[in-house]
């Protein structure tokens, strides 16, 4: 995903895919006061980028809507491109309207 969309690997990784999941999964010696601040967009953003990820890898098909969501990402969710050029991200959206 990261070499396919120019989105840095951290941002794709597990780490911040499944931190939610790993959180519920994982914390040993939960406390009944213990929380987790969780960021439920971000969560599906991550998910639904996983989802495509995952279909590309299976069969380098994706959905008819996932160039608009990638179209949506780029424009609302600048944050995760903020080391790219205009070029750059215009570069993302092509490779996904190409499908």
């Amino acid at each position: 995903m990261s070499e396919e969309t120019g989105i840095k690997p951290e941002i794709v990784s597990k780490e911040y895919l499944n931190k939610t999941k790993n959180w519920l999964n994982h914390w040993k010696d939960v406390k009944d006061n213990d929380t987790e601040e969780i960021d439920i967009e971000m969560n599906a953003i991550q998910y639904i980028i996983r989802a495509i990820n995952n279909l590309v890898c299976y069969d380098q098909s994706c959905t008819s809507e996932s160039p608009r969501f990638i179209k949506w990402i780029t424009e609302n969710k600048k944050e995760l491109f903020s080391e790219f050029n205009k070029e750059q991200i215009n570069q993302i959206q092509l490779k996904f309207n190409n499908f």
